[in-house]
């Protein structure tokens, strides 16, 4: 095996010979940008053996980089591009964060040219990348920009969003009989055809037939889009052939005729679905066709489809539950229903006078002292992780030597637990009742209740279960049987957890859960533990002291118990 390396080396490529550690394995994915071994099946375990490796992710950027070189772009050269793109995104979650962050000044082929400069939007729906291409620079990574979505970040691209587009006039548009009658044929007609022929896609649309076949259809001749972008300030509208309003839920066409083009109606309604948008296009203008001429296939609902749309309709209720929960709470605080005067003093919440010990008393934090950083509560969706993780960078630091002349000193341990179990959870339910704006008569304390399962009710009967911690919140949380069966039997059920309730911990939080059983998930012990708390929806509000906020510079309008 040896021999392959000598010399010019033994094998045989269209550049002439070369040695194992100058060409590559696999397809010829680079074009004559790289020399690849020979197409020669059943060869793989052979170019192994001599040391012949397979292109990379820093094979792919330094490809891209020297295809930049060209300022017009051949097909061959787009291609090349293309499928380094590929490779790139196939192993952007595995690469390196250095190799991530040295990507955003990595030339971008756009409706401008190459740009290393940026900013270069990253526009997915492909009615919005065409029109904004005359006046932006738009990404065109040579396919569809949704194969890609894990390259916008590290690209350092901005990316324009349906959610930052609005119908100009969308109030005159009008209704067609017509229209009315095809579109939910043309609906019905995709959704078998999917079902029964490409189950992938079918998947793939992020809500319920039932509720697409229910949008409304408006023409609205000069159909224009306006841009609320801050990269978009020179470009206030667009005009487009087709457009779907999420929050309207209408279809809006610039004439009739555009509804069952691929380039216009197809793409549009392609924006609902979570991949590339040709595939839906294509089978969207067929779709059409049929509707126009009458034909409404029968509903089929695969079964992966029925669980996915109750998925959708109980996390679509989850999270109105938690915004209707957050703006009662706002309204009561500002009506002056919440508490007006200083919580009843805890007796943990103060430290002793007298004989202080040789350790201070660990002690609760003073509710009435506290102020609400965020009054509104803030929706966290997911994206969060547990408190200690999230602090961690990327970045490795370096390894130190020791200092012999430093050795650990003996630890002075923690002081003595100033205040009961029970004092620490009634500290709880006065933040709770705070940042819900409930007085004792609005939400009543019902701990003293065993089997409830629910430590507090408010006046619309909602259930509130309530965990409170001297220290930060777990990830996982212990639910008894009783609570686990309120959970389960009682829709307005909340999982309030209360963290760094004791003075010298970080600042308080308050985060409350809706559908714990379903965001969580159950841990295999002899009780019920659900872990994944930081990972679930749920409204989250901080707390600070007036001190603390000063030296962090907190702005003065917030929110203050007392």
């Amino acid at each position: 095996m040896a021999a392959f390396g000598r010399g010019q080396g033994l094998i045989a490529t269209k550049s002439g010979w070369r040695r194992p550690s100058l060409v590559l394995s696999g397809p010829p994915i680079f074009g004559t940008y790289r020399t690849f071994v020979p197409a020669v099946s059943g060869t793989e375990r052979l170019w192994r053996l001599v040391g012949v490796r397979a292109p990379s992710f820093d094979d792919a950027r330094d490809v891209i980089r020297e295809v930049a070189k060209n300022e017009v772009l051949n097909p061959g050269q787009r291609l090349v591009m293309l499928e380094s793109l590929r490779l790139m995104s196939k192993g952007a979650d595995s690469a390196s964060g250095l190799r991530r962050r040295n990507l955003s000044r990595t030339p971008v082929w756009t409706s401008q040219g190459w740009k290393t400069q940026r900013p270069v939007l990253a526009v997915i729906n492909i009615q919005l990348a065409e029109a904004l291409a005359e006046t932006a620079a738009v990404w065109k990574p040579g396919g569809d920009v949704g194969q890609f979505e894990n390259l916008i970040a590290p690209f350092a691209l901005t990316r324009l969003a349906e959610s930052d587009v609005r119908v100009v006039a969308g109030e005159n548009a009008f209704e067609d009989d017509w229209l009315t009658e095809v579109f939910p044929r043309a609906v019905r007609n995709l959704q078998a055809d999917l079902s029964m022929n490409d189950e992938g896609a079918e998947q793939a649309l992020t809500v319920p037939w039932d509720e697409l076949v229910g949008y409304k259809i408006r023409v609205l001749p000069g159909l224009s889009l306006r841009m609320n972008h801050s990269q978009l300030k020179d470009r206030s509208t667009l005009r487009v052939g087709a457009w779907i309003d999420l929050s309207a839920r209408t279809f809006y066409l610039e004439s009739a005729a555009e509804g069952g083009r691929a380039a216009t109606g197809g793409n549009a309604l392609a924006s609902l679905f979570s991949i590339e948008a040709r595939r839906i296009a294509q089978a969207w203008m067929v779709a059409w066709s049929d509707g126009v001429d009458g034909h409404r296939a029968e509903t089929v609902t695969l079964a992966s489809r029925l669980a996915a749309d109750e998925a959708a309709r109980r996390e679509t209720a989850s999270g109105n539950r938690l915004d209707n929960l957050r703006h009662q709470a706002r309204a009561k605080r500002g009506s002056g229903r919440g508490p007006t005067s200083k919580f009843p003093t805890v007796a943990g919440s103060r430290a002793e006078q007298h004989d202080r010990p040789a350790l201070p008393a660990r002690i609760l934090v003073d509710p009435s002292t506290l102020i609400i950083l965020n009054p509104d509560g803030t929706i966290r969706d997911g994206r969060e992780t547990a408190t200690d993780s999230s602090r961690r960078t990327e970045k490795t630091a370096a390894l130190k030597s020791p200092d012999p002349r430093n050795p650990k000193q003996k630890s002075v341990g923690r002081g003595p637990v100033n205040y009961t179990p029970e004092e620490r959870e009634s500290v709880g339910m006065a933040l709770v009742r705070h940042v819900l704006g409930g007085e004792e008569a609005g939400m009543v304390d019902i701990r003293n209740q065993h089997n409830v399962g629910a430590d507090a009710i408010d006046d619309l009967q909602r259930f509130f279960e309530l965990k409170v911690y001297q220290g930060a919140i777990p990830n996982v949380v212990r639910l008894t049987d009783s609570e686990v069966q309120r959970a389960l039997n009682t829709e307005d059920f909340f999982l309030v957890l209360v963290g760094n309730v004791e003075q010298g911990t970080d600042q308080p939080e308050v985060r409350i859960l809706t559908d714990p059983l379903t965001q969580l998930s159950v841990e295999p012990t002899g009780t019920i533990y659900l872990s994944g708390v930081y990972t679930a929806r749920a409204l989250v509000y901080s707390f600070s002291t007036p001190q603390r906020s000063a030296d962090k510079g907190q702005a003065p309008d917030a929110e203050s118990i007392s």
